[in-house]
């Protein structure tokens, strides 16, 4: 058992490996065409107790009046709508009672309430309202599958060819936090890695010493952790305007839950940041055997692609701190302020949304090659070759790549201060 647990007396959480496959093969039509397929999946899980803060029932109403350190000290809640000069420092008042009124209650918070948890659990030697959320029978799980299929063909005695085609997906699924449901999860749920490759190659013979061979592929990968959640998550329903939302750049992924972030307190939600690769290759080669010349010569062709699509805070990310319900602004006491106080008031101290563009970098490569393996004698063979890679510079496919600067241009900047300014990117 883990340490965690233990020192709970809660048992063991189960941990499990099971990895399985299987191959098949053999011929479609006799000493023409043959076939193989194989499969294989993995799943594991592996014990990952997880234990959050939430805000207690009395929280979400604005009664603090339970707030206290690990001591049982009071901690005192301030209105940030007060306030008076005090010796040169501008001093709040206290809520009395140690309570918000419900009127006071920030609208998008308020709705926000749904989306945290009730307390599930003590934790000793803390003060009461924290680490009270316990997730002790969370694993980490990992699921994985693999499928390769492959078809060979023999046209005759000059010419074969073959097909494969392969495909997985990696699922890494685990919280980082203890809410266990809904799309204030965080965490990667799940990471998801996904590949697909497909090949073609066809084999020529043109006669004694010569034969002619002919590539091509495709292959794709994708990297994409998020929380499936919080995907499609309309933050109209939180009470923030549309015209607001419309200009989120979540919206191209249909909307994502707001990443919320309150100091002591658990963590809402988590981000989306896909990324994909696209490759495509051609591979002529020609072998010719002449004499005591065994000559090799070919093209390596490759298109590659690669999409960067963050969405990571592109539906908004907001904190909050204690500052705003402190007795002042600079204020460290510790019996001051709370963060999830300031959440309830709608005063955070911070908040952004991603912008991030979203490139598309393309790039050719080409090497051509040759090869000569020339047998001089029984004792003594040559190996003359020579290849030139040529890497195509990078292009980003809707022109957001600054390349150069350049001080022969007039910069946009011109029509603003009212005279022209020199230099600018391309």
């Amino acid at each position: 058992n883990s340490f965690l647990l233990n020192s709970r007396q809660s048992p063991k959480t189960d941990q499990y490996i099971d990895q399985y496959g299987f191959s098949v093969d053999g011929p479609i039509f006799k000493n023409k065409t043959f076939f193989l397929f194989t499969g294989e999946k993995y799943r594991e899980g592996t014990p990952a107790p997880q234990n959050s803060t939430v805000p207690t029932p009395a929280m979400k109403q604005g009664d603090f009046s339970g707030l206290v350190d690990a001591q049982g000290r009071q901690i005192v809640i301030y209105d940030p709508n007060t306030g008076r000069d005090v010796n040169g420092v501008w001093t709040r008042d206290p809520f009395p009672g140690n309570r918000i009124p419900a009127d006071r209650i920030n609208s998008v918070a308020r709705a926000l309430l749904q989306y945290y948890p009730d307390p599930n659990y003590t934790t000793a030697g803390v003060a009461p309202w924290q680490s009270n959320l316990d997730y002790a029978e969370h694993y980490n799980k990992d699921l994985f599958w693999n499928w390769v299929g492959k078809v060979d063909h023999n046209f005759g005695t000059n010419d074969r060819a073959f097909f494969r085609w392969g495909e997985n997906e990696r699922n890494e699924v685990r919280n980082t936090t203890a809410i266990r449901s809904g799309p204030a999860q965080n965490g990667q749920l799940p990471l998801w890695r996904a590949n697909r490759a497909l090949v073609g190659d066809w084999v020529h013979i043109f006669g004694p010493g010569t034969v002619f061979n002919l590539r091509g592929s495709y292959t794709y990968f994708l990297e994409w952790s998020y929380s499936e959640d919080g995907l499609g998550f309309d933050s109209t329903t939180l009470g923030w305007p549309s015209s607001l939302v419309g200009q989120m750049p979540s919206k191209a992924i249909n909307g994502i839950f707001p990443q919320i972030e309150i100091d002591q307190f658990v963590t809402l939600s988590r981000g989306s940041a896909p990324n994909r690769n696209r490759n495509y290759t051609i591979q002529p080669n020609v072998s010719l055997t002449r004499g005591a010349h065994n000559i090799r010569s070919g093209l390596d062709i490759r298109w590659t692609n690669v999409f960067n699509e963050n969405y990571n805070n592109s539906g908004g990310r907001i904190t909050f701190d204690r500052a705003f319900t402190r007795q002042t602004i600079n204020s460290t006491q510790a019996l001051e302020g709370n963060a999830f106080a300031s959440f309830l008031l709608g005063a955070p101290n911070g908040g952004s949304v991603d912008v991030n563009p979203k490139p598309h970098y393309e790039w050719f490569f080409t090497g051509p090659w040759i090869q000569d393996d020339w047998r001089l004698n029984n004792k003594m063979t040559l190996n003359l070759g020579f290849r030139w890679d040529l890497n195509g510079s990078v292009k980003e496919a809707n022109d957001m790549l600054n390349y150069a600067f350049d001080p022969t241009i007039v910069n946009p900047v011109s029509a603003r201060v009212g005279q022209q300014v020199m230099g600018g990117l391309r």
